[in-house]
């Protein structure tokens, strides 16, 4: 019920700003896209992500698992010299296994912002914090799009806001951009498939050697 306290909030503050940009049947379309986004309790996807830094690009394949309340199971499938790689969140650690390497272990990492970032749960979250909301109608290649921003907070210079394009029809992510500071892309997501709210074993938050 906060939540959806919070979400409405946000549209009421998206209706009373000029620098919306949707109307009529377009806003109403709009406004169902991110109350579709907004009520999500967890996801599954398959994905593909670019990271740009000084002019090179590194692409891998990936499957995401996501619960709201923060646990997430990430896995990496291609390229095949990491494929298996696994992380996940419990709610209490960061845990990575690489089953690539002679001699496998589980370890512990420490927070990062890069990882944080590619969630969903991320970008809802910022997008619900930030004060300049904005909500844009996009067409690519002949689909209707609702277009979401949101600053990310903590000032990084690689990381300072993002976008996220949902399909109007599905009513699902089409592609997340992450830019920095000078607004040039470093972090690319374009979801191959997606699925909303689909039952989770929770022992999926384990890794077993």
């Amino acid at each position: 019920m906060h939540r959806r306290v919070r979400i409405l909030a946000v549209i009421m503050v998206c209706l009373s700003l000029s620098g919306c940009r949707l109307t009529g049947e377009r806003q109403s379309q709009g406004l169902g896209v991110e109350e579709k986004l907004m009520n999500m309790d967890s996801y599954a996807a398959s994905l593909e992500i670019s990271h740009i830094d000084t002019g090179n690009k590194n692409t891998y394949q990936a499957r995401q698992l996501y619960q709201i309340d923060g646990n997430y199971r990430f896995e990496v499938i291609k390229p095949d010299h990491i494929s298996g790689l696994t992380t996940i969140y419990n709610g209490e650690k960061v845990i990575q296994y690489n089953p690539n390497v002679d001699d496998p272990k589980l370890v512990e990492l420490p927070d990062n912002e890069f990882r944080n970032q590619i969630f969903l749960g991320s970008f809802i979250k910022n997008y619900l914090q930030s004060q300049d909301v904005s909500i844009e109608v996009q067409n690519i290649e002949g689909a209707t799009t609702t277009v979401l921003e949101a600053i990310i907070p903590g000032g990084s210079k690689h990381m300072a806001s993002q976008k996220l394009w949902l399909d109007h029809e599905s009513k699902k992510p089409v592609t997340m951009i992450i830019y920095n500071e000078e607004d040039q892309e470093t972090v690319i997501i374009k979801y191959n498939e997606f699925t909303y709210n689909p039952q989770i074993d929770q022992s999926i938050f384990t890794i077993e050697k």
